[in-house]
């Protein structure tokens, strides 16, 4: 998603026996189509896995599958506009987690639109997510969900509005709340 870094190999292509899933929900940033694909070069594998497709849905629905074509056909215009929307986010999200490093350890995602960020003080990842959605309507997914620790916060840029979600999260930490 950065162009300074160094796109990563696929693991279809370094390893015979990977299965790599793609999509158009985080590049395109079209996730409401659900529309995905799966590569892999281990014949016997593919061929169990179109079977299984094949047994549970023979195709996806025909909008479905001409917008992902149209999408396709302007795949990079799309990315470009993802990106755009990622470093406006992440540039936000540098200037909140500086401001608040005595509460979160914050790595910039380097080729991705999501990063898992630190609680630094000791609390339950899952249990304060519980507690964010309950009394404040802020919704952040706990890592424990995603099989990490419970000490990491699942954050997403690629929503245009990550800014009033930020904000609203920000508003926890000034000195009325």
């Amino acid at each position: 998603l950065r162009p300074e870094v160094r796109a990563l190999a696929s693991a279809a292509d370094l390893y015979p026996r990977a299965v790599v899933l793609g999509g158009l929900s985080k590049s395109q940033g079209l996730p409401g189509l659900r529309c995905g694909w799966l590569a892999t070069r281990d014949e016997g594998l593919r061929g169990r896995l179109f079977g299984l497709k094949m047994y549970t849905s023979i195709c996806p629905p025909a909008p479905t599958e001409f917008l992902a074509r149209v999408a396709l056909s302007v795949e990079a215009q799309l990315v470009a506009r993802s990106n755009q929307v990622i470093e406006a986010n992440l540039a936000l999200a540098d200037r909140f987690f500086a401001a608040h490093r005595d509460l979160f350890r914050f790595r910039r995602p380097l080729g991705a639109s999501v990063a898992l960020v630190e609680l630094l003080d000791g609390r339950s990842a899952e249990a304060w997510c519980y507690e964010l959605a309950e009394q404040h309507g802020i919704v952040l997914l706990p890592a424990t969900f995603l099989g990490w620790e419970d000490r990491f916060l699942r954050f997403g840029f690629g929503r245009t509005n990550f800014p009033q979600a930020l904000s609203a999260f920000q508003e926890l930490f000034s000195p009325s709340a």
